[in-house]
């Protein structure tokens, strides 16, 4: 997938005027090389990489698909070399790792979670945020269950700003946020036990390092005896016993990548936070489940996927 063009400078002023009639300065062109590596094929990570398509649809656009593979990582490389690409966007863990590798041209990652055990952030590394915004997610919450008042989340470590970023939007929608830091799958189930007596709702964090197929299908198991409420941030995860699923749309992420792109100045840096935040959210509710614990879907959520 390519598509070639240039961008208008839009700081190129036009001539003064002068006794005699001049042509008007030509604007500055600005070609942009971009090569967008995905993880994989997952759904929304190709439509995140479609939209640099189809909004800059006046520069230069690659897309490389690593398959899943940490193997095609030099190939794929190499492809981007080929394409002369002076930005790179990751999608995907897989594709932030094998893109910090390279030093040649500055990246934008997405669809990451733990970017710090990895080393994802430097000047000229930076991306945006997974997770969907938190009010947003405590309302639907709250559109679901009038009543819900204390949930419980399980986190790795290293995620203190997160946390504590989960607890304050909580607070302003008067849930109790109860956190436990875990090191493993299992001590994940050991705490869930623990806490499950005293929580309505249950935030399964996005975090490989504590979840594995076997423990996630225990806490979805032991959730449903216990009628907890669970929120997971995959649809997939529906399938398995969750309530609720949030997740970024594909449109806002893309934008949002977009803009950081346009904003990289020209030793390579990128300006700004490490992460930027995401505005929207989409939302996917399990029926079978709601009707398990007895909550009747909004019209707005009984619309799969629906989105805000």
């Amino acid at each position: 997938m390519l598509l070639t063009g240039c961008l208008i400078n839009p700081f190129a002023q036009d001539a003064q005027p002068a006794a005699e009639p001049v042509a008007k300065a030509a604007k500055t062109a600005i070609t942009r090389q971009v090569a967008v590596v995905l993880s994989n094929e997952l759904p929304d990570f190709v439509a995140i990489a479609n939209e640099p398509e189809n909004r800059l649809g006046n520069e230069k656009v690659t897309v490389h698909n690593l398959d899943g593979k940490p193997g095609n990582a030099e190939h794929v490389l190499a492809e981007v070399d080929a394409a002369g690409a002076d930005q790179l966007v990751a999608v995907g863990l897989l594709a932030a790792k094998v893109g910090r590798e390279q030093q040649s041209r500055p990246m934008v990652f997405c669809q990451t979670y733990n970017y710090k055990q990895y080393g994802l952030l430097s000047e000229t590394s930076k991306g945006i945020g997974l997770l969907p915004p938190f009010d947003k997610q405590f309302d639907t919450g709250h559109e679901l269950d009038s009543k819900l008042k204390r949930i419980g989340l399980l986190s790795g470590s290293n995620q203190e700003d997160l946390l504590a970023e989960i607890r304050l939007a909580g607070d302003d929608k008067g849930i109790e946020v109860i956190s436990r830091v875990v090191n493993s799958d299992k001590e994940a189930l050991l705490e869930f036990k623990r806490m499950m007596a005293n929580i309505q709702g249950l935030i399964i964090l996005p975090d490989n390092r504590i979840l594995s197929p076997g423990v996630l299908r225990e806490l979805m198991s032991l959730g449903a005896k216990h009628r907890t409420q669970i929120a997971v941030y995959a649809p997939g995860l529906l399938n398995l016993g969750a309530l609720v699923s949030f997740t970024g749309r594909p449109t806002d992420i893309a934008g949002a990548v977009i803009t950081r792109l346009e904003n990289i100045q020209t030793d390579g840096r990128i300006p700004g936070p490490d992460l930027v935040p995401l505005k929207d959210i989409s939302v996917q509710v399990n029926p079978a489940v709601a009707d398990h614990l007895s909550l009747i879907i909004p019209a707005r959520l009984a619309r799969s996927p629906g989105s805000r």
